[in-house]
């Protein structure tokens, strides 16, 4: 097979590649997005709080993620992947004073004994 039609070939999988991580990541994106959005609905209609309704032996504890939202996007979905904490916990992303960084915050209640 000639070296030009071996290297089309390359170029249109390696196309294809990025095109299939491209539309993955899109979709995981948009439903990231439905899913913080119907959340956040949820909030706004009372059917959800973030107040603590824990007893007095639970103590808040704060996460705080700060980069840039790429960053922030993927260490939230990773966390949700080890378990830790639904993406909808998390605040919507901040801006912050620093160009490019953004920060979302989580609030965990632990027993203290």
């Amino acid at each position: 097979m000639p070296l030009e039609m071996l290297l089309s070939k390359f170029s249109n999988k390696l196309q294809n590649t990025k095109n299939f991580r491209d539309e993955a990541a899109s979709k995981l994106s948009q439903e990231f997005t439905s899913e913080f959005e119907q959340i956040q609905q949820r909030l706004q209609n009372g059917e959800l709080s973030l107040e603590s309704q824990t007893a007095p032996d639970r103590e808040p504890i704060r996460h705080l993620l700060y980069g840039s939202p790429e960053a922030v996007r993927r260490t939230i979905l990773l966390l949700h992947q080890l378990g830790y904490a639904e993406p909808g916990l998390w605040s919507r992303l901040q801006p912050t004073s620093t160009p490019g960084q953004v920060m979302s915050v989580l609030v965990r209640y632990l027993r203290l004994e």
